[in-house]
């Protein structure tokens, strides 16, 4: 991920939406979650660590989620974008049912990839 698709990222967030970035491996995500952090609003950002999960919950509502195509903690997760970055484009493309479920929820929900 770069900055732009990050501030892109952080503007659907603070819509109020529900991210969940998928990256190919923990490490990725966790490089994802930097990306964000660092292009994000410290005022509105808060930062979470649960259980080796990264996310960041905005002020009004937004949140992000990270995620590694190989963790199995994914289940349960809703949100409103799913956002497939670079290095998971393929494991992603060998089992999108285990993903595109947590957009089913979403009214609005939307499939994007790096």
């Amino acid at each position: 991920m770069n900055r732009i698709m990050a501030a892109g990222l952080v503007a659907e967030a603070e819509q109020g939406k529900r991210v969940l970035v998928l990256s190919g491996s923990q490490q990725m995500a966790h490089e994802a979650f930097r990306q964000i952090v660092e292009v994000g609003r410290p005022d509105i950002f808060k930062a979470i660590y649960t259980n080796g999960a990264q996310s960041v919950q905005l002020a009004d509502g937004g949140r992000i989620d990270f995620r590694s195509v190989r963790s199995t903690g994914s289940r349960g997760i809703s949100a409103d974008l799913l956002f497939i970055d670079h290095d998971a484009d393929e494991a992603f493309r060998s089992r999108p049912g285990d993903f595109i479920a947590a957009i089913a929820t979403s009214a609005p929900g939307e499939l994007n990839r790096a």
